[in-house]
């Protein structure tokens, strides 16, 4: 199992739900583990995030974050004992912002094919 610890993903939100990131489609199934994730407002007001994880049509069931308010210029970030997750080849990893290109996602982690 070959593994590359890298920047998954980075994404400025948008104010619609879209996909932050999904694991690669490889010969077998593709296993992602995340080690950390940074919530970054760069704006000078506070905003609301929402992060939701799963398969098919992400709602508020799938939430890890619901409308969640992250300070202005502020960073959040979450690792080792405080967030890891292990997406499957078909799963996915959505998020949105209350308004577009102000808050941003970084994911890190690690593939196996």
């Amino acid at each position: 199992m070959a593994l590359a610890r890298k920047i998954l993903a980075q994404v400025a939100l948008g104010n619609a739900l879209a996909d932050v990131y999904v694991p690669p489609i490889g010969a077998g199934n593709v296993v992602a583990g995340t080690t950390a994730l940074w919530i970054c407002n760069t704006d000078v007001v506070s905003h609301l995030f929402t992060l939701r994880v799963g398969v098919g049509t992400l709602t508020a069931a799938n939430s890890l974050f619901e409308s969640c308010l992250i300070q202005a210029n502020t960073t959040y970030i979450l690792n080792d004992a405080q967030w890891g997750l292990t997406l499957k080849s078909g799963q996915k990893l959505q998020g949105l912002a209350d308004v577009a290109a102000k808050v941003t996602v970084t994911l890190f982690g690690e593939e196996a094919i």
